[in-house]
């Protein structure tokens, strides 16, 4: 077996192939925080939730859904993610993630449309609003958190689970500003 000494920038045998880049130890990690966000909203939201709606009688996003990976897993190479690439690459990935939150956000909103006209609301007095919530984890929650902007100050909610009308806590605050995302 031949013994190779010495660094190994050009491993391939033309030495173009498979350059390593000398001294690269930088990282953008809002772009790993992005990717992880756009990520989780496809396969925790807009997924789950087209195939609940499929389940009922919706037509289920495939084109979409197969447009908005192949946007997200265009931003998976290795030079890309991990800031080997010259700025335009890193802004081209920032329109793909865009592209992507659009398409998931949509069919997440579309999906909850189709499963929420099917609850039957009838037995709530028409002064009084619902508010539908739904639980991406494959177990119940056990506390729940809830923040909304509002801009004049309301009468104190109260918060029932069905089908046993169980009061769940809550407090809310005036104004804010958090992004979902």
């Amino acid at each position: 077996m031949k013994v190779l000494k010495g660094e190994r920038r050009h491993p391939s045998k033309d030495n173009w192939f498979n350059r390593f880049l000398k001294d690269n130890i930088s990282t953008r990690l809002y772009q790993k925080q992005i990717n992880a966000q756009i990520q989780k909203l496809l396969e925790k939201w807009a997924e789950p939730f087209s195939t609940f709606a499929y389940l009922l009688g919706e037509t289920y996003p495939t084109p979409y859904l197969e447009l908005a990976w192949k946007y997200l897993l265009s931003n998976h190479p290795d030079d890309s993610i991990t800031d080997v690439s010259m700025d335009q690459i890193h802004q081209d990935m920032r329109f793909r993630w865009d592209q992507v939150k659009q398409i998931g956000e949509s069919l997440t909103n579309k999906a909850f449309e189709a499963l929420v006209k099917r609850i039957d609301l009838s037995s709530i007095p028409a002064e009084d609003r619902a508010i539908v919530i739904f639980n991406p984890l494959n177990y119940e929650r056990k506390s729940l958190k809830l923040t909304f902007r509002m801009n004049q100050k309301i009468n104190p909610w109260k918060f029932m689970t069905p089908p046993q009308n169980r009061l769940l806590n809550f407090n809310y605050r005036i104004g804010g500003n958090g992004d979902p995302w």
